[in-house]
């Protein structure tokens, strides 16, 4: 059964883009019973407090409180939204910041119809699934809302950290416990609650507080066959956010070497540096050339790094975050068909695999770059007829031929032929006789010359050519057409 978005919720500070979204999101092909907007962050929550919401469009930048704060904050609610972050080129890195704290999808500005409509219609399929996850039992009994707030939110108030602390504490009981990251959600391998999972936390993996004496039976029950990440062990509860960035430090290194479970003692002790500044510049300037080969070159020494367990989860994610960017700033009018495409690439973690991912990433780049040539050549082919064209019409009346105007303009006879006639509806024949005969009907009206001169004028080679032609295209004599328009023969 297909699923609606019962209610979309529009943040935005100005009204009239709030005003175009709106009708935007109602034009699209997904059923949506109810939009809401609001200006600020702050309004948006107190909205999302006490009305449930499927899906909210934020901007980045608003006053009170920005869309990343919001992203952070909302992820505690039990019920979060998809969330789309809409940002312009300037604000891109905030964009990216947003999407590592839970936000699914972003837009840049500004903002067209076809690109609501394709992202709602993906969210539509993430509620879909999301919905049938719910009507399944779930393990967690325990509320765990404020224990993420605080690991969402580094400048909590001090009740807010107490609440935390306090249900922490009543989980824990004071004992060592580890934490795991695991891009699955995990169900309870029996009837006693074997871990805490803090869901939303992270946008790459799920969390699990565990008590240290169980890991052992989790590891070989519901982590079993699976990639994961263990924090080492911990005992104070101020130590639980630095367990938290380093188990899905972990996961993210096991990702990438396609490993079952890295654990802080298998971690280098020091990382290869990201993909360059310089070279993610270069791969995006090359795609689009006929040298994807040197593309290839690059991401392959890239991967080949990140496999080998040299190159940080955070600095891979960072390097490709970076080099999209790019392509997209670079390319953006010629990939707006992709776009669809490109930004489920914006997430690496969320691939099967790295080589997965990495598929997925070439295949796009050389789509991208297929697509951009054929731009480039049907822009250069436009070029060369404007160029042809004009010097066409120029020398039309002289002796002029198919094959001076394609050595003039440097391409070949059988490419200047083909093109010609794409670019103006007609053979070069036929385009030079119209011109000629335009001219000839324009010195008919407004000269006294006789036929013969203006045929010479015209571009043709004899009087009596030229008449055989103008009768032939305009269907009377020269002389009865210029007696036609009121001129005396």
């Amino acid at each position: 059964m297909r699923y609606s978005v019962k209610r979309l919720l529009i943040v935005e500070d100005e009204k009239m883009i709030r005003q175009g979204l709106r009708v935007m999101a109602q034009r699209s092909p997904v059923e949506i019973s109810e939009i809401l907007d609001c200006k600020n962050g702050e309004e948006a929550l107190e909205i999302l407090r006490g009305t449930e919401v499927d899906v909210m469009f934020t901007d980045v930048r608003m006053p009170n409180m920005d869309g990343i704060t919001l992203v952070q904050r909302l992820q505690t609610l039990p019920h979060p939204p998809l969330t789309v972050i809409i940002s312009g080129y300037d604000d891109f890195s905030y964009a990216v910041e947003a999407l590592r704290c839970g936000a699914k999808e972003y837009l840049l500005k500004p903002v067209e119809r076809e690109d609501i409509s394709q992202v709602l219609q993906r969210l539509e399929g993430m509620l879909q699934e999301s919905q049938k996850s719910r009507s399944r039992p779930s393990p967690q009994g325990v509320g765990c809302q404020p224990l993420k707030y605080f690991l969402l939110n580094p400048n909590v108030t001090t009740s807010e950290r107490e609440a935390a602390r306090v249900l922490f504490e009543s989980w824990v009981e004071k004992g060592p416990y580890l934490v795991a990251a695991c891009r699955e959600k995990l169900e309870s391998p029996g009837a006693d609650l074997p871990f805490l999972c803090l869901e939303n936390v992270d946008d790459t993996a799920c969390l699990y507080l565990i008590r240290e004496p169980q890991w052992p039976h989790l590891a070989a029950t519901c982590f079993a066959g699976k990639r994961a990440g263990l924090s080492r062990p911990q005992t104070d509860f101020s130590q639980l956010p630095e367990a938290c960035r380093i188990a899905v430090e972990c996961w993210t290194r096991a990702f990438l070497t396609d490993a079952e479970l890295i654990q802080p003692n298998g971690m280098p002790e020091q990382e290869a540096p990201p993909l360059s500044q310089e070279d993610a510049a270069r791969i995006a300037q090359l795609i689009g050339t006929e040298k994807l080969d040197q593309v290839q070159a690059l991401l392959d020494k890239f991967f080949l790094l990140a496999g080998s367990g040299k190159l940080s989860g955070v600095s891979f994610s960072g390097s490709i975050a970076n080099l999209l960017h790019q392509v997209e700033t670079l390319y953006r009018n010629k990939l707006a068909n992709r776009v669809d495409r490109l930004h489920p690439l914006y997430h690496p973690y969320s691939y099967p695999s790295l080589q997965d991912f990495q598929t997925a990433l070439w295949n796009f780049l050389t789509e991208a770059n297929k697509s951009i040539l054929q731009q480039h050549s049907a822009s250069r082919k436009t070029g060369k007829m404007e160029e042809a064209v004009a010097y066409i019409q120029q020398n039309y009346q002289r002796d002029l031929n198919m094959a001076m105007v394609s050595n003039h303009i440097s391409v070949s006879y059988s490419f200047f032929s083909q093109a010609f006639k794409e670019y103006t509806g007609m053979n070069f024949i036929n385009y030079l006789k119209d011109l000629r005969i335009q001219h000839a009907k324009e010195l008919l009206v407004t000269t006294d010359l006789h036929i013969a001169e203006i045929s010479l004028q015209a571009g043709f080679e004899n009087e009596k050519h030229f008449m055989k032609v103008f009768r032939s295209m305009v269907g009377v004599s020269p002389t009865e057409y210029r007696r036609n328009t009121g001129k005396k023969s």
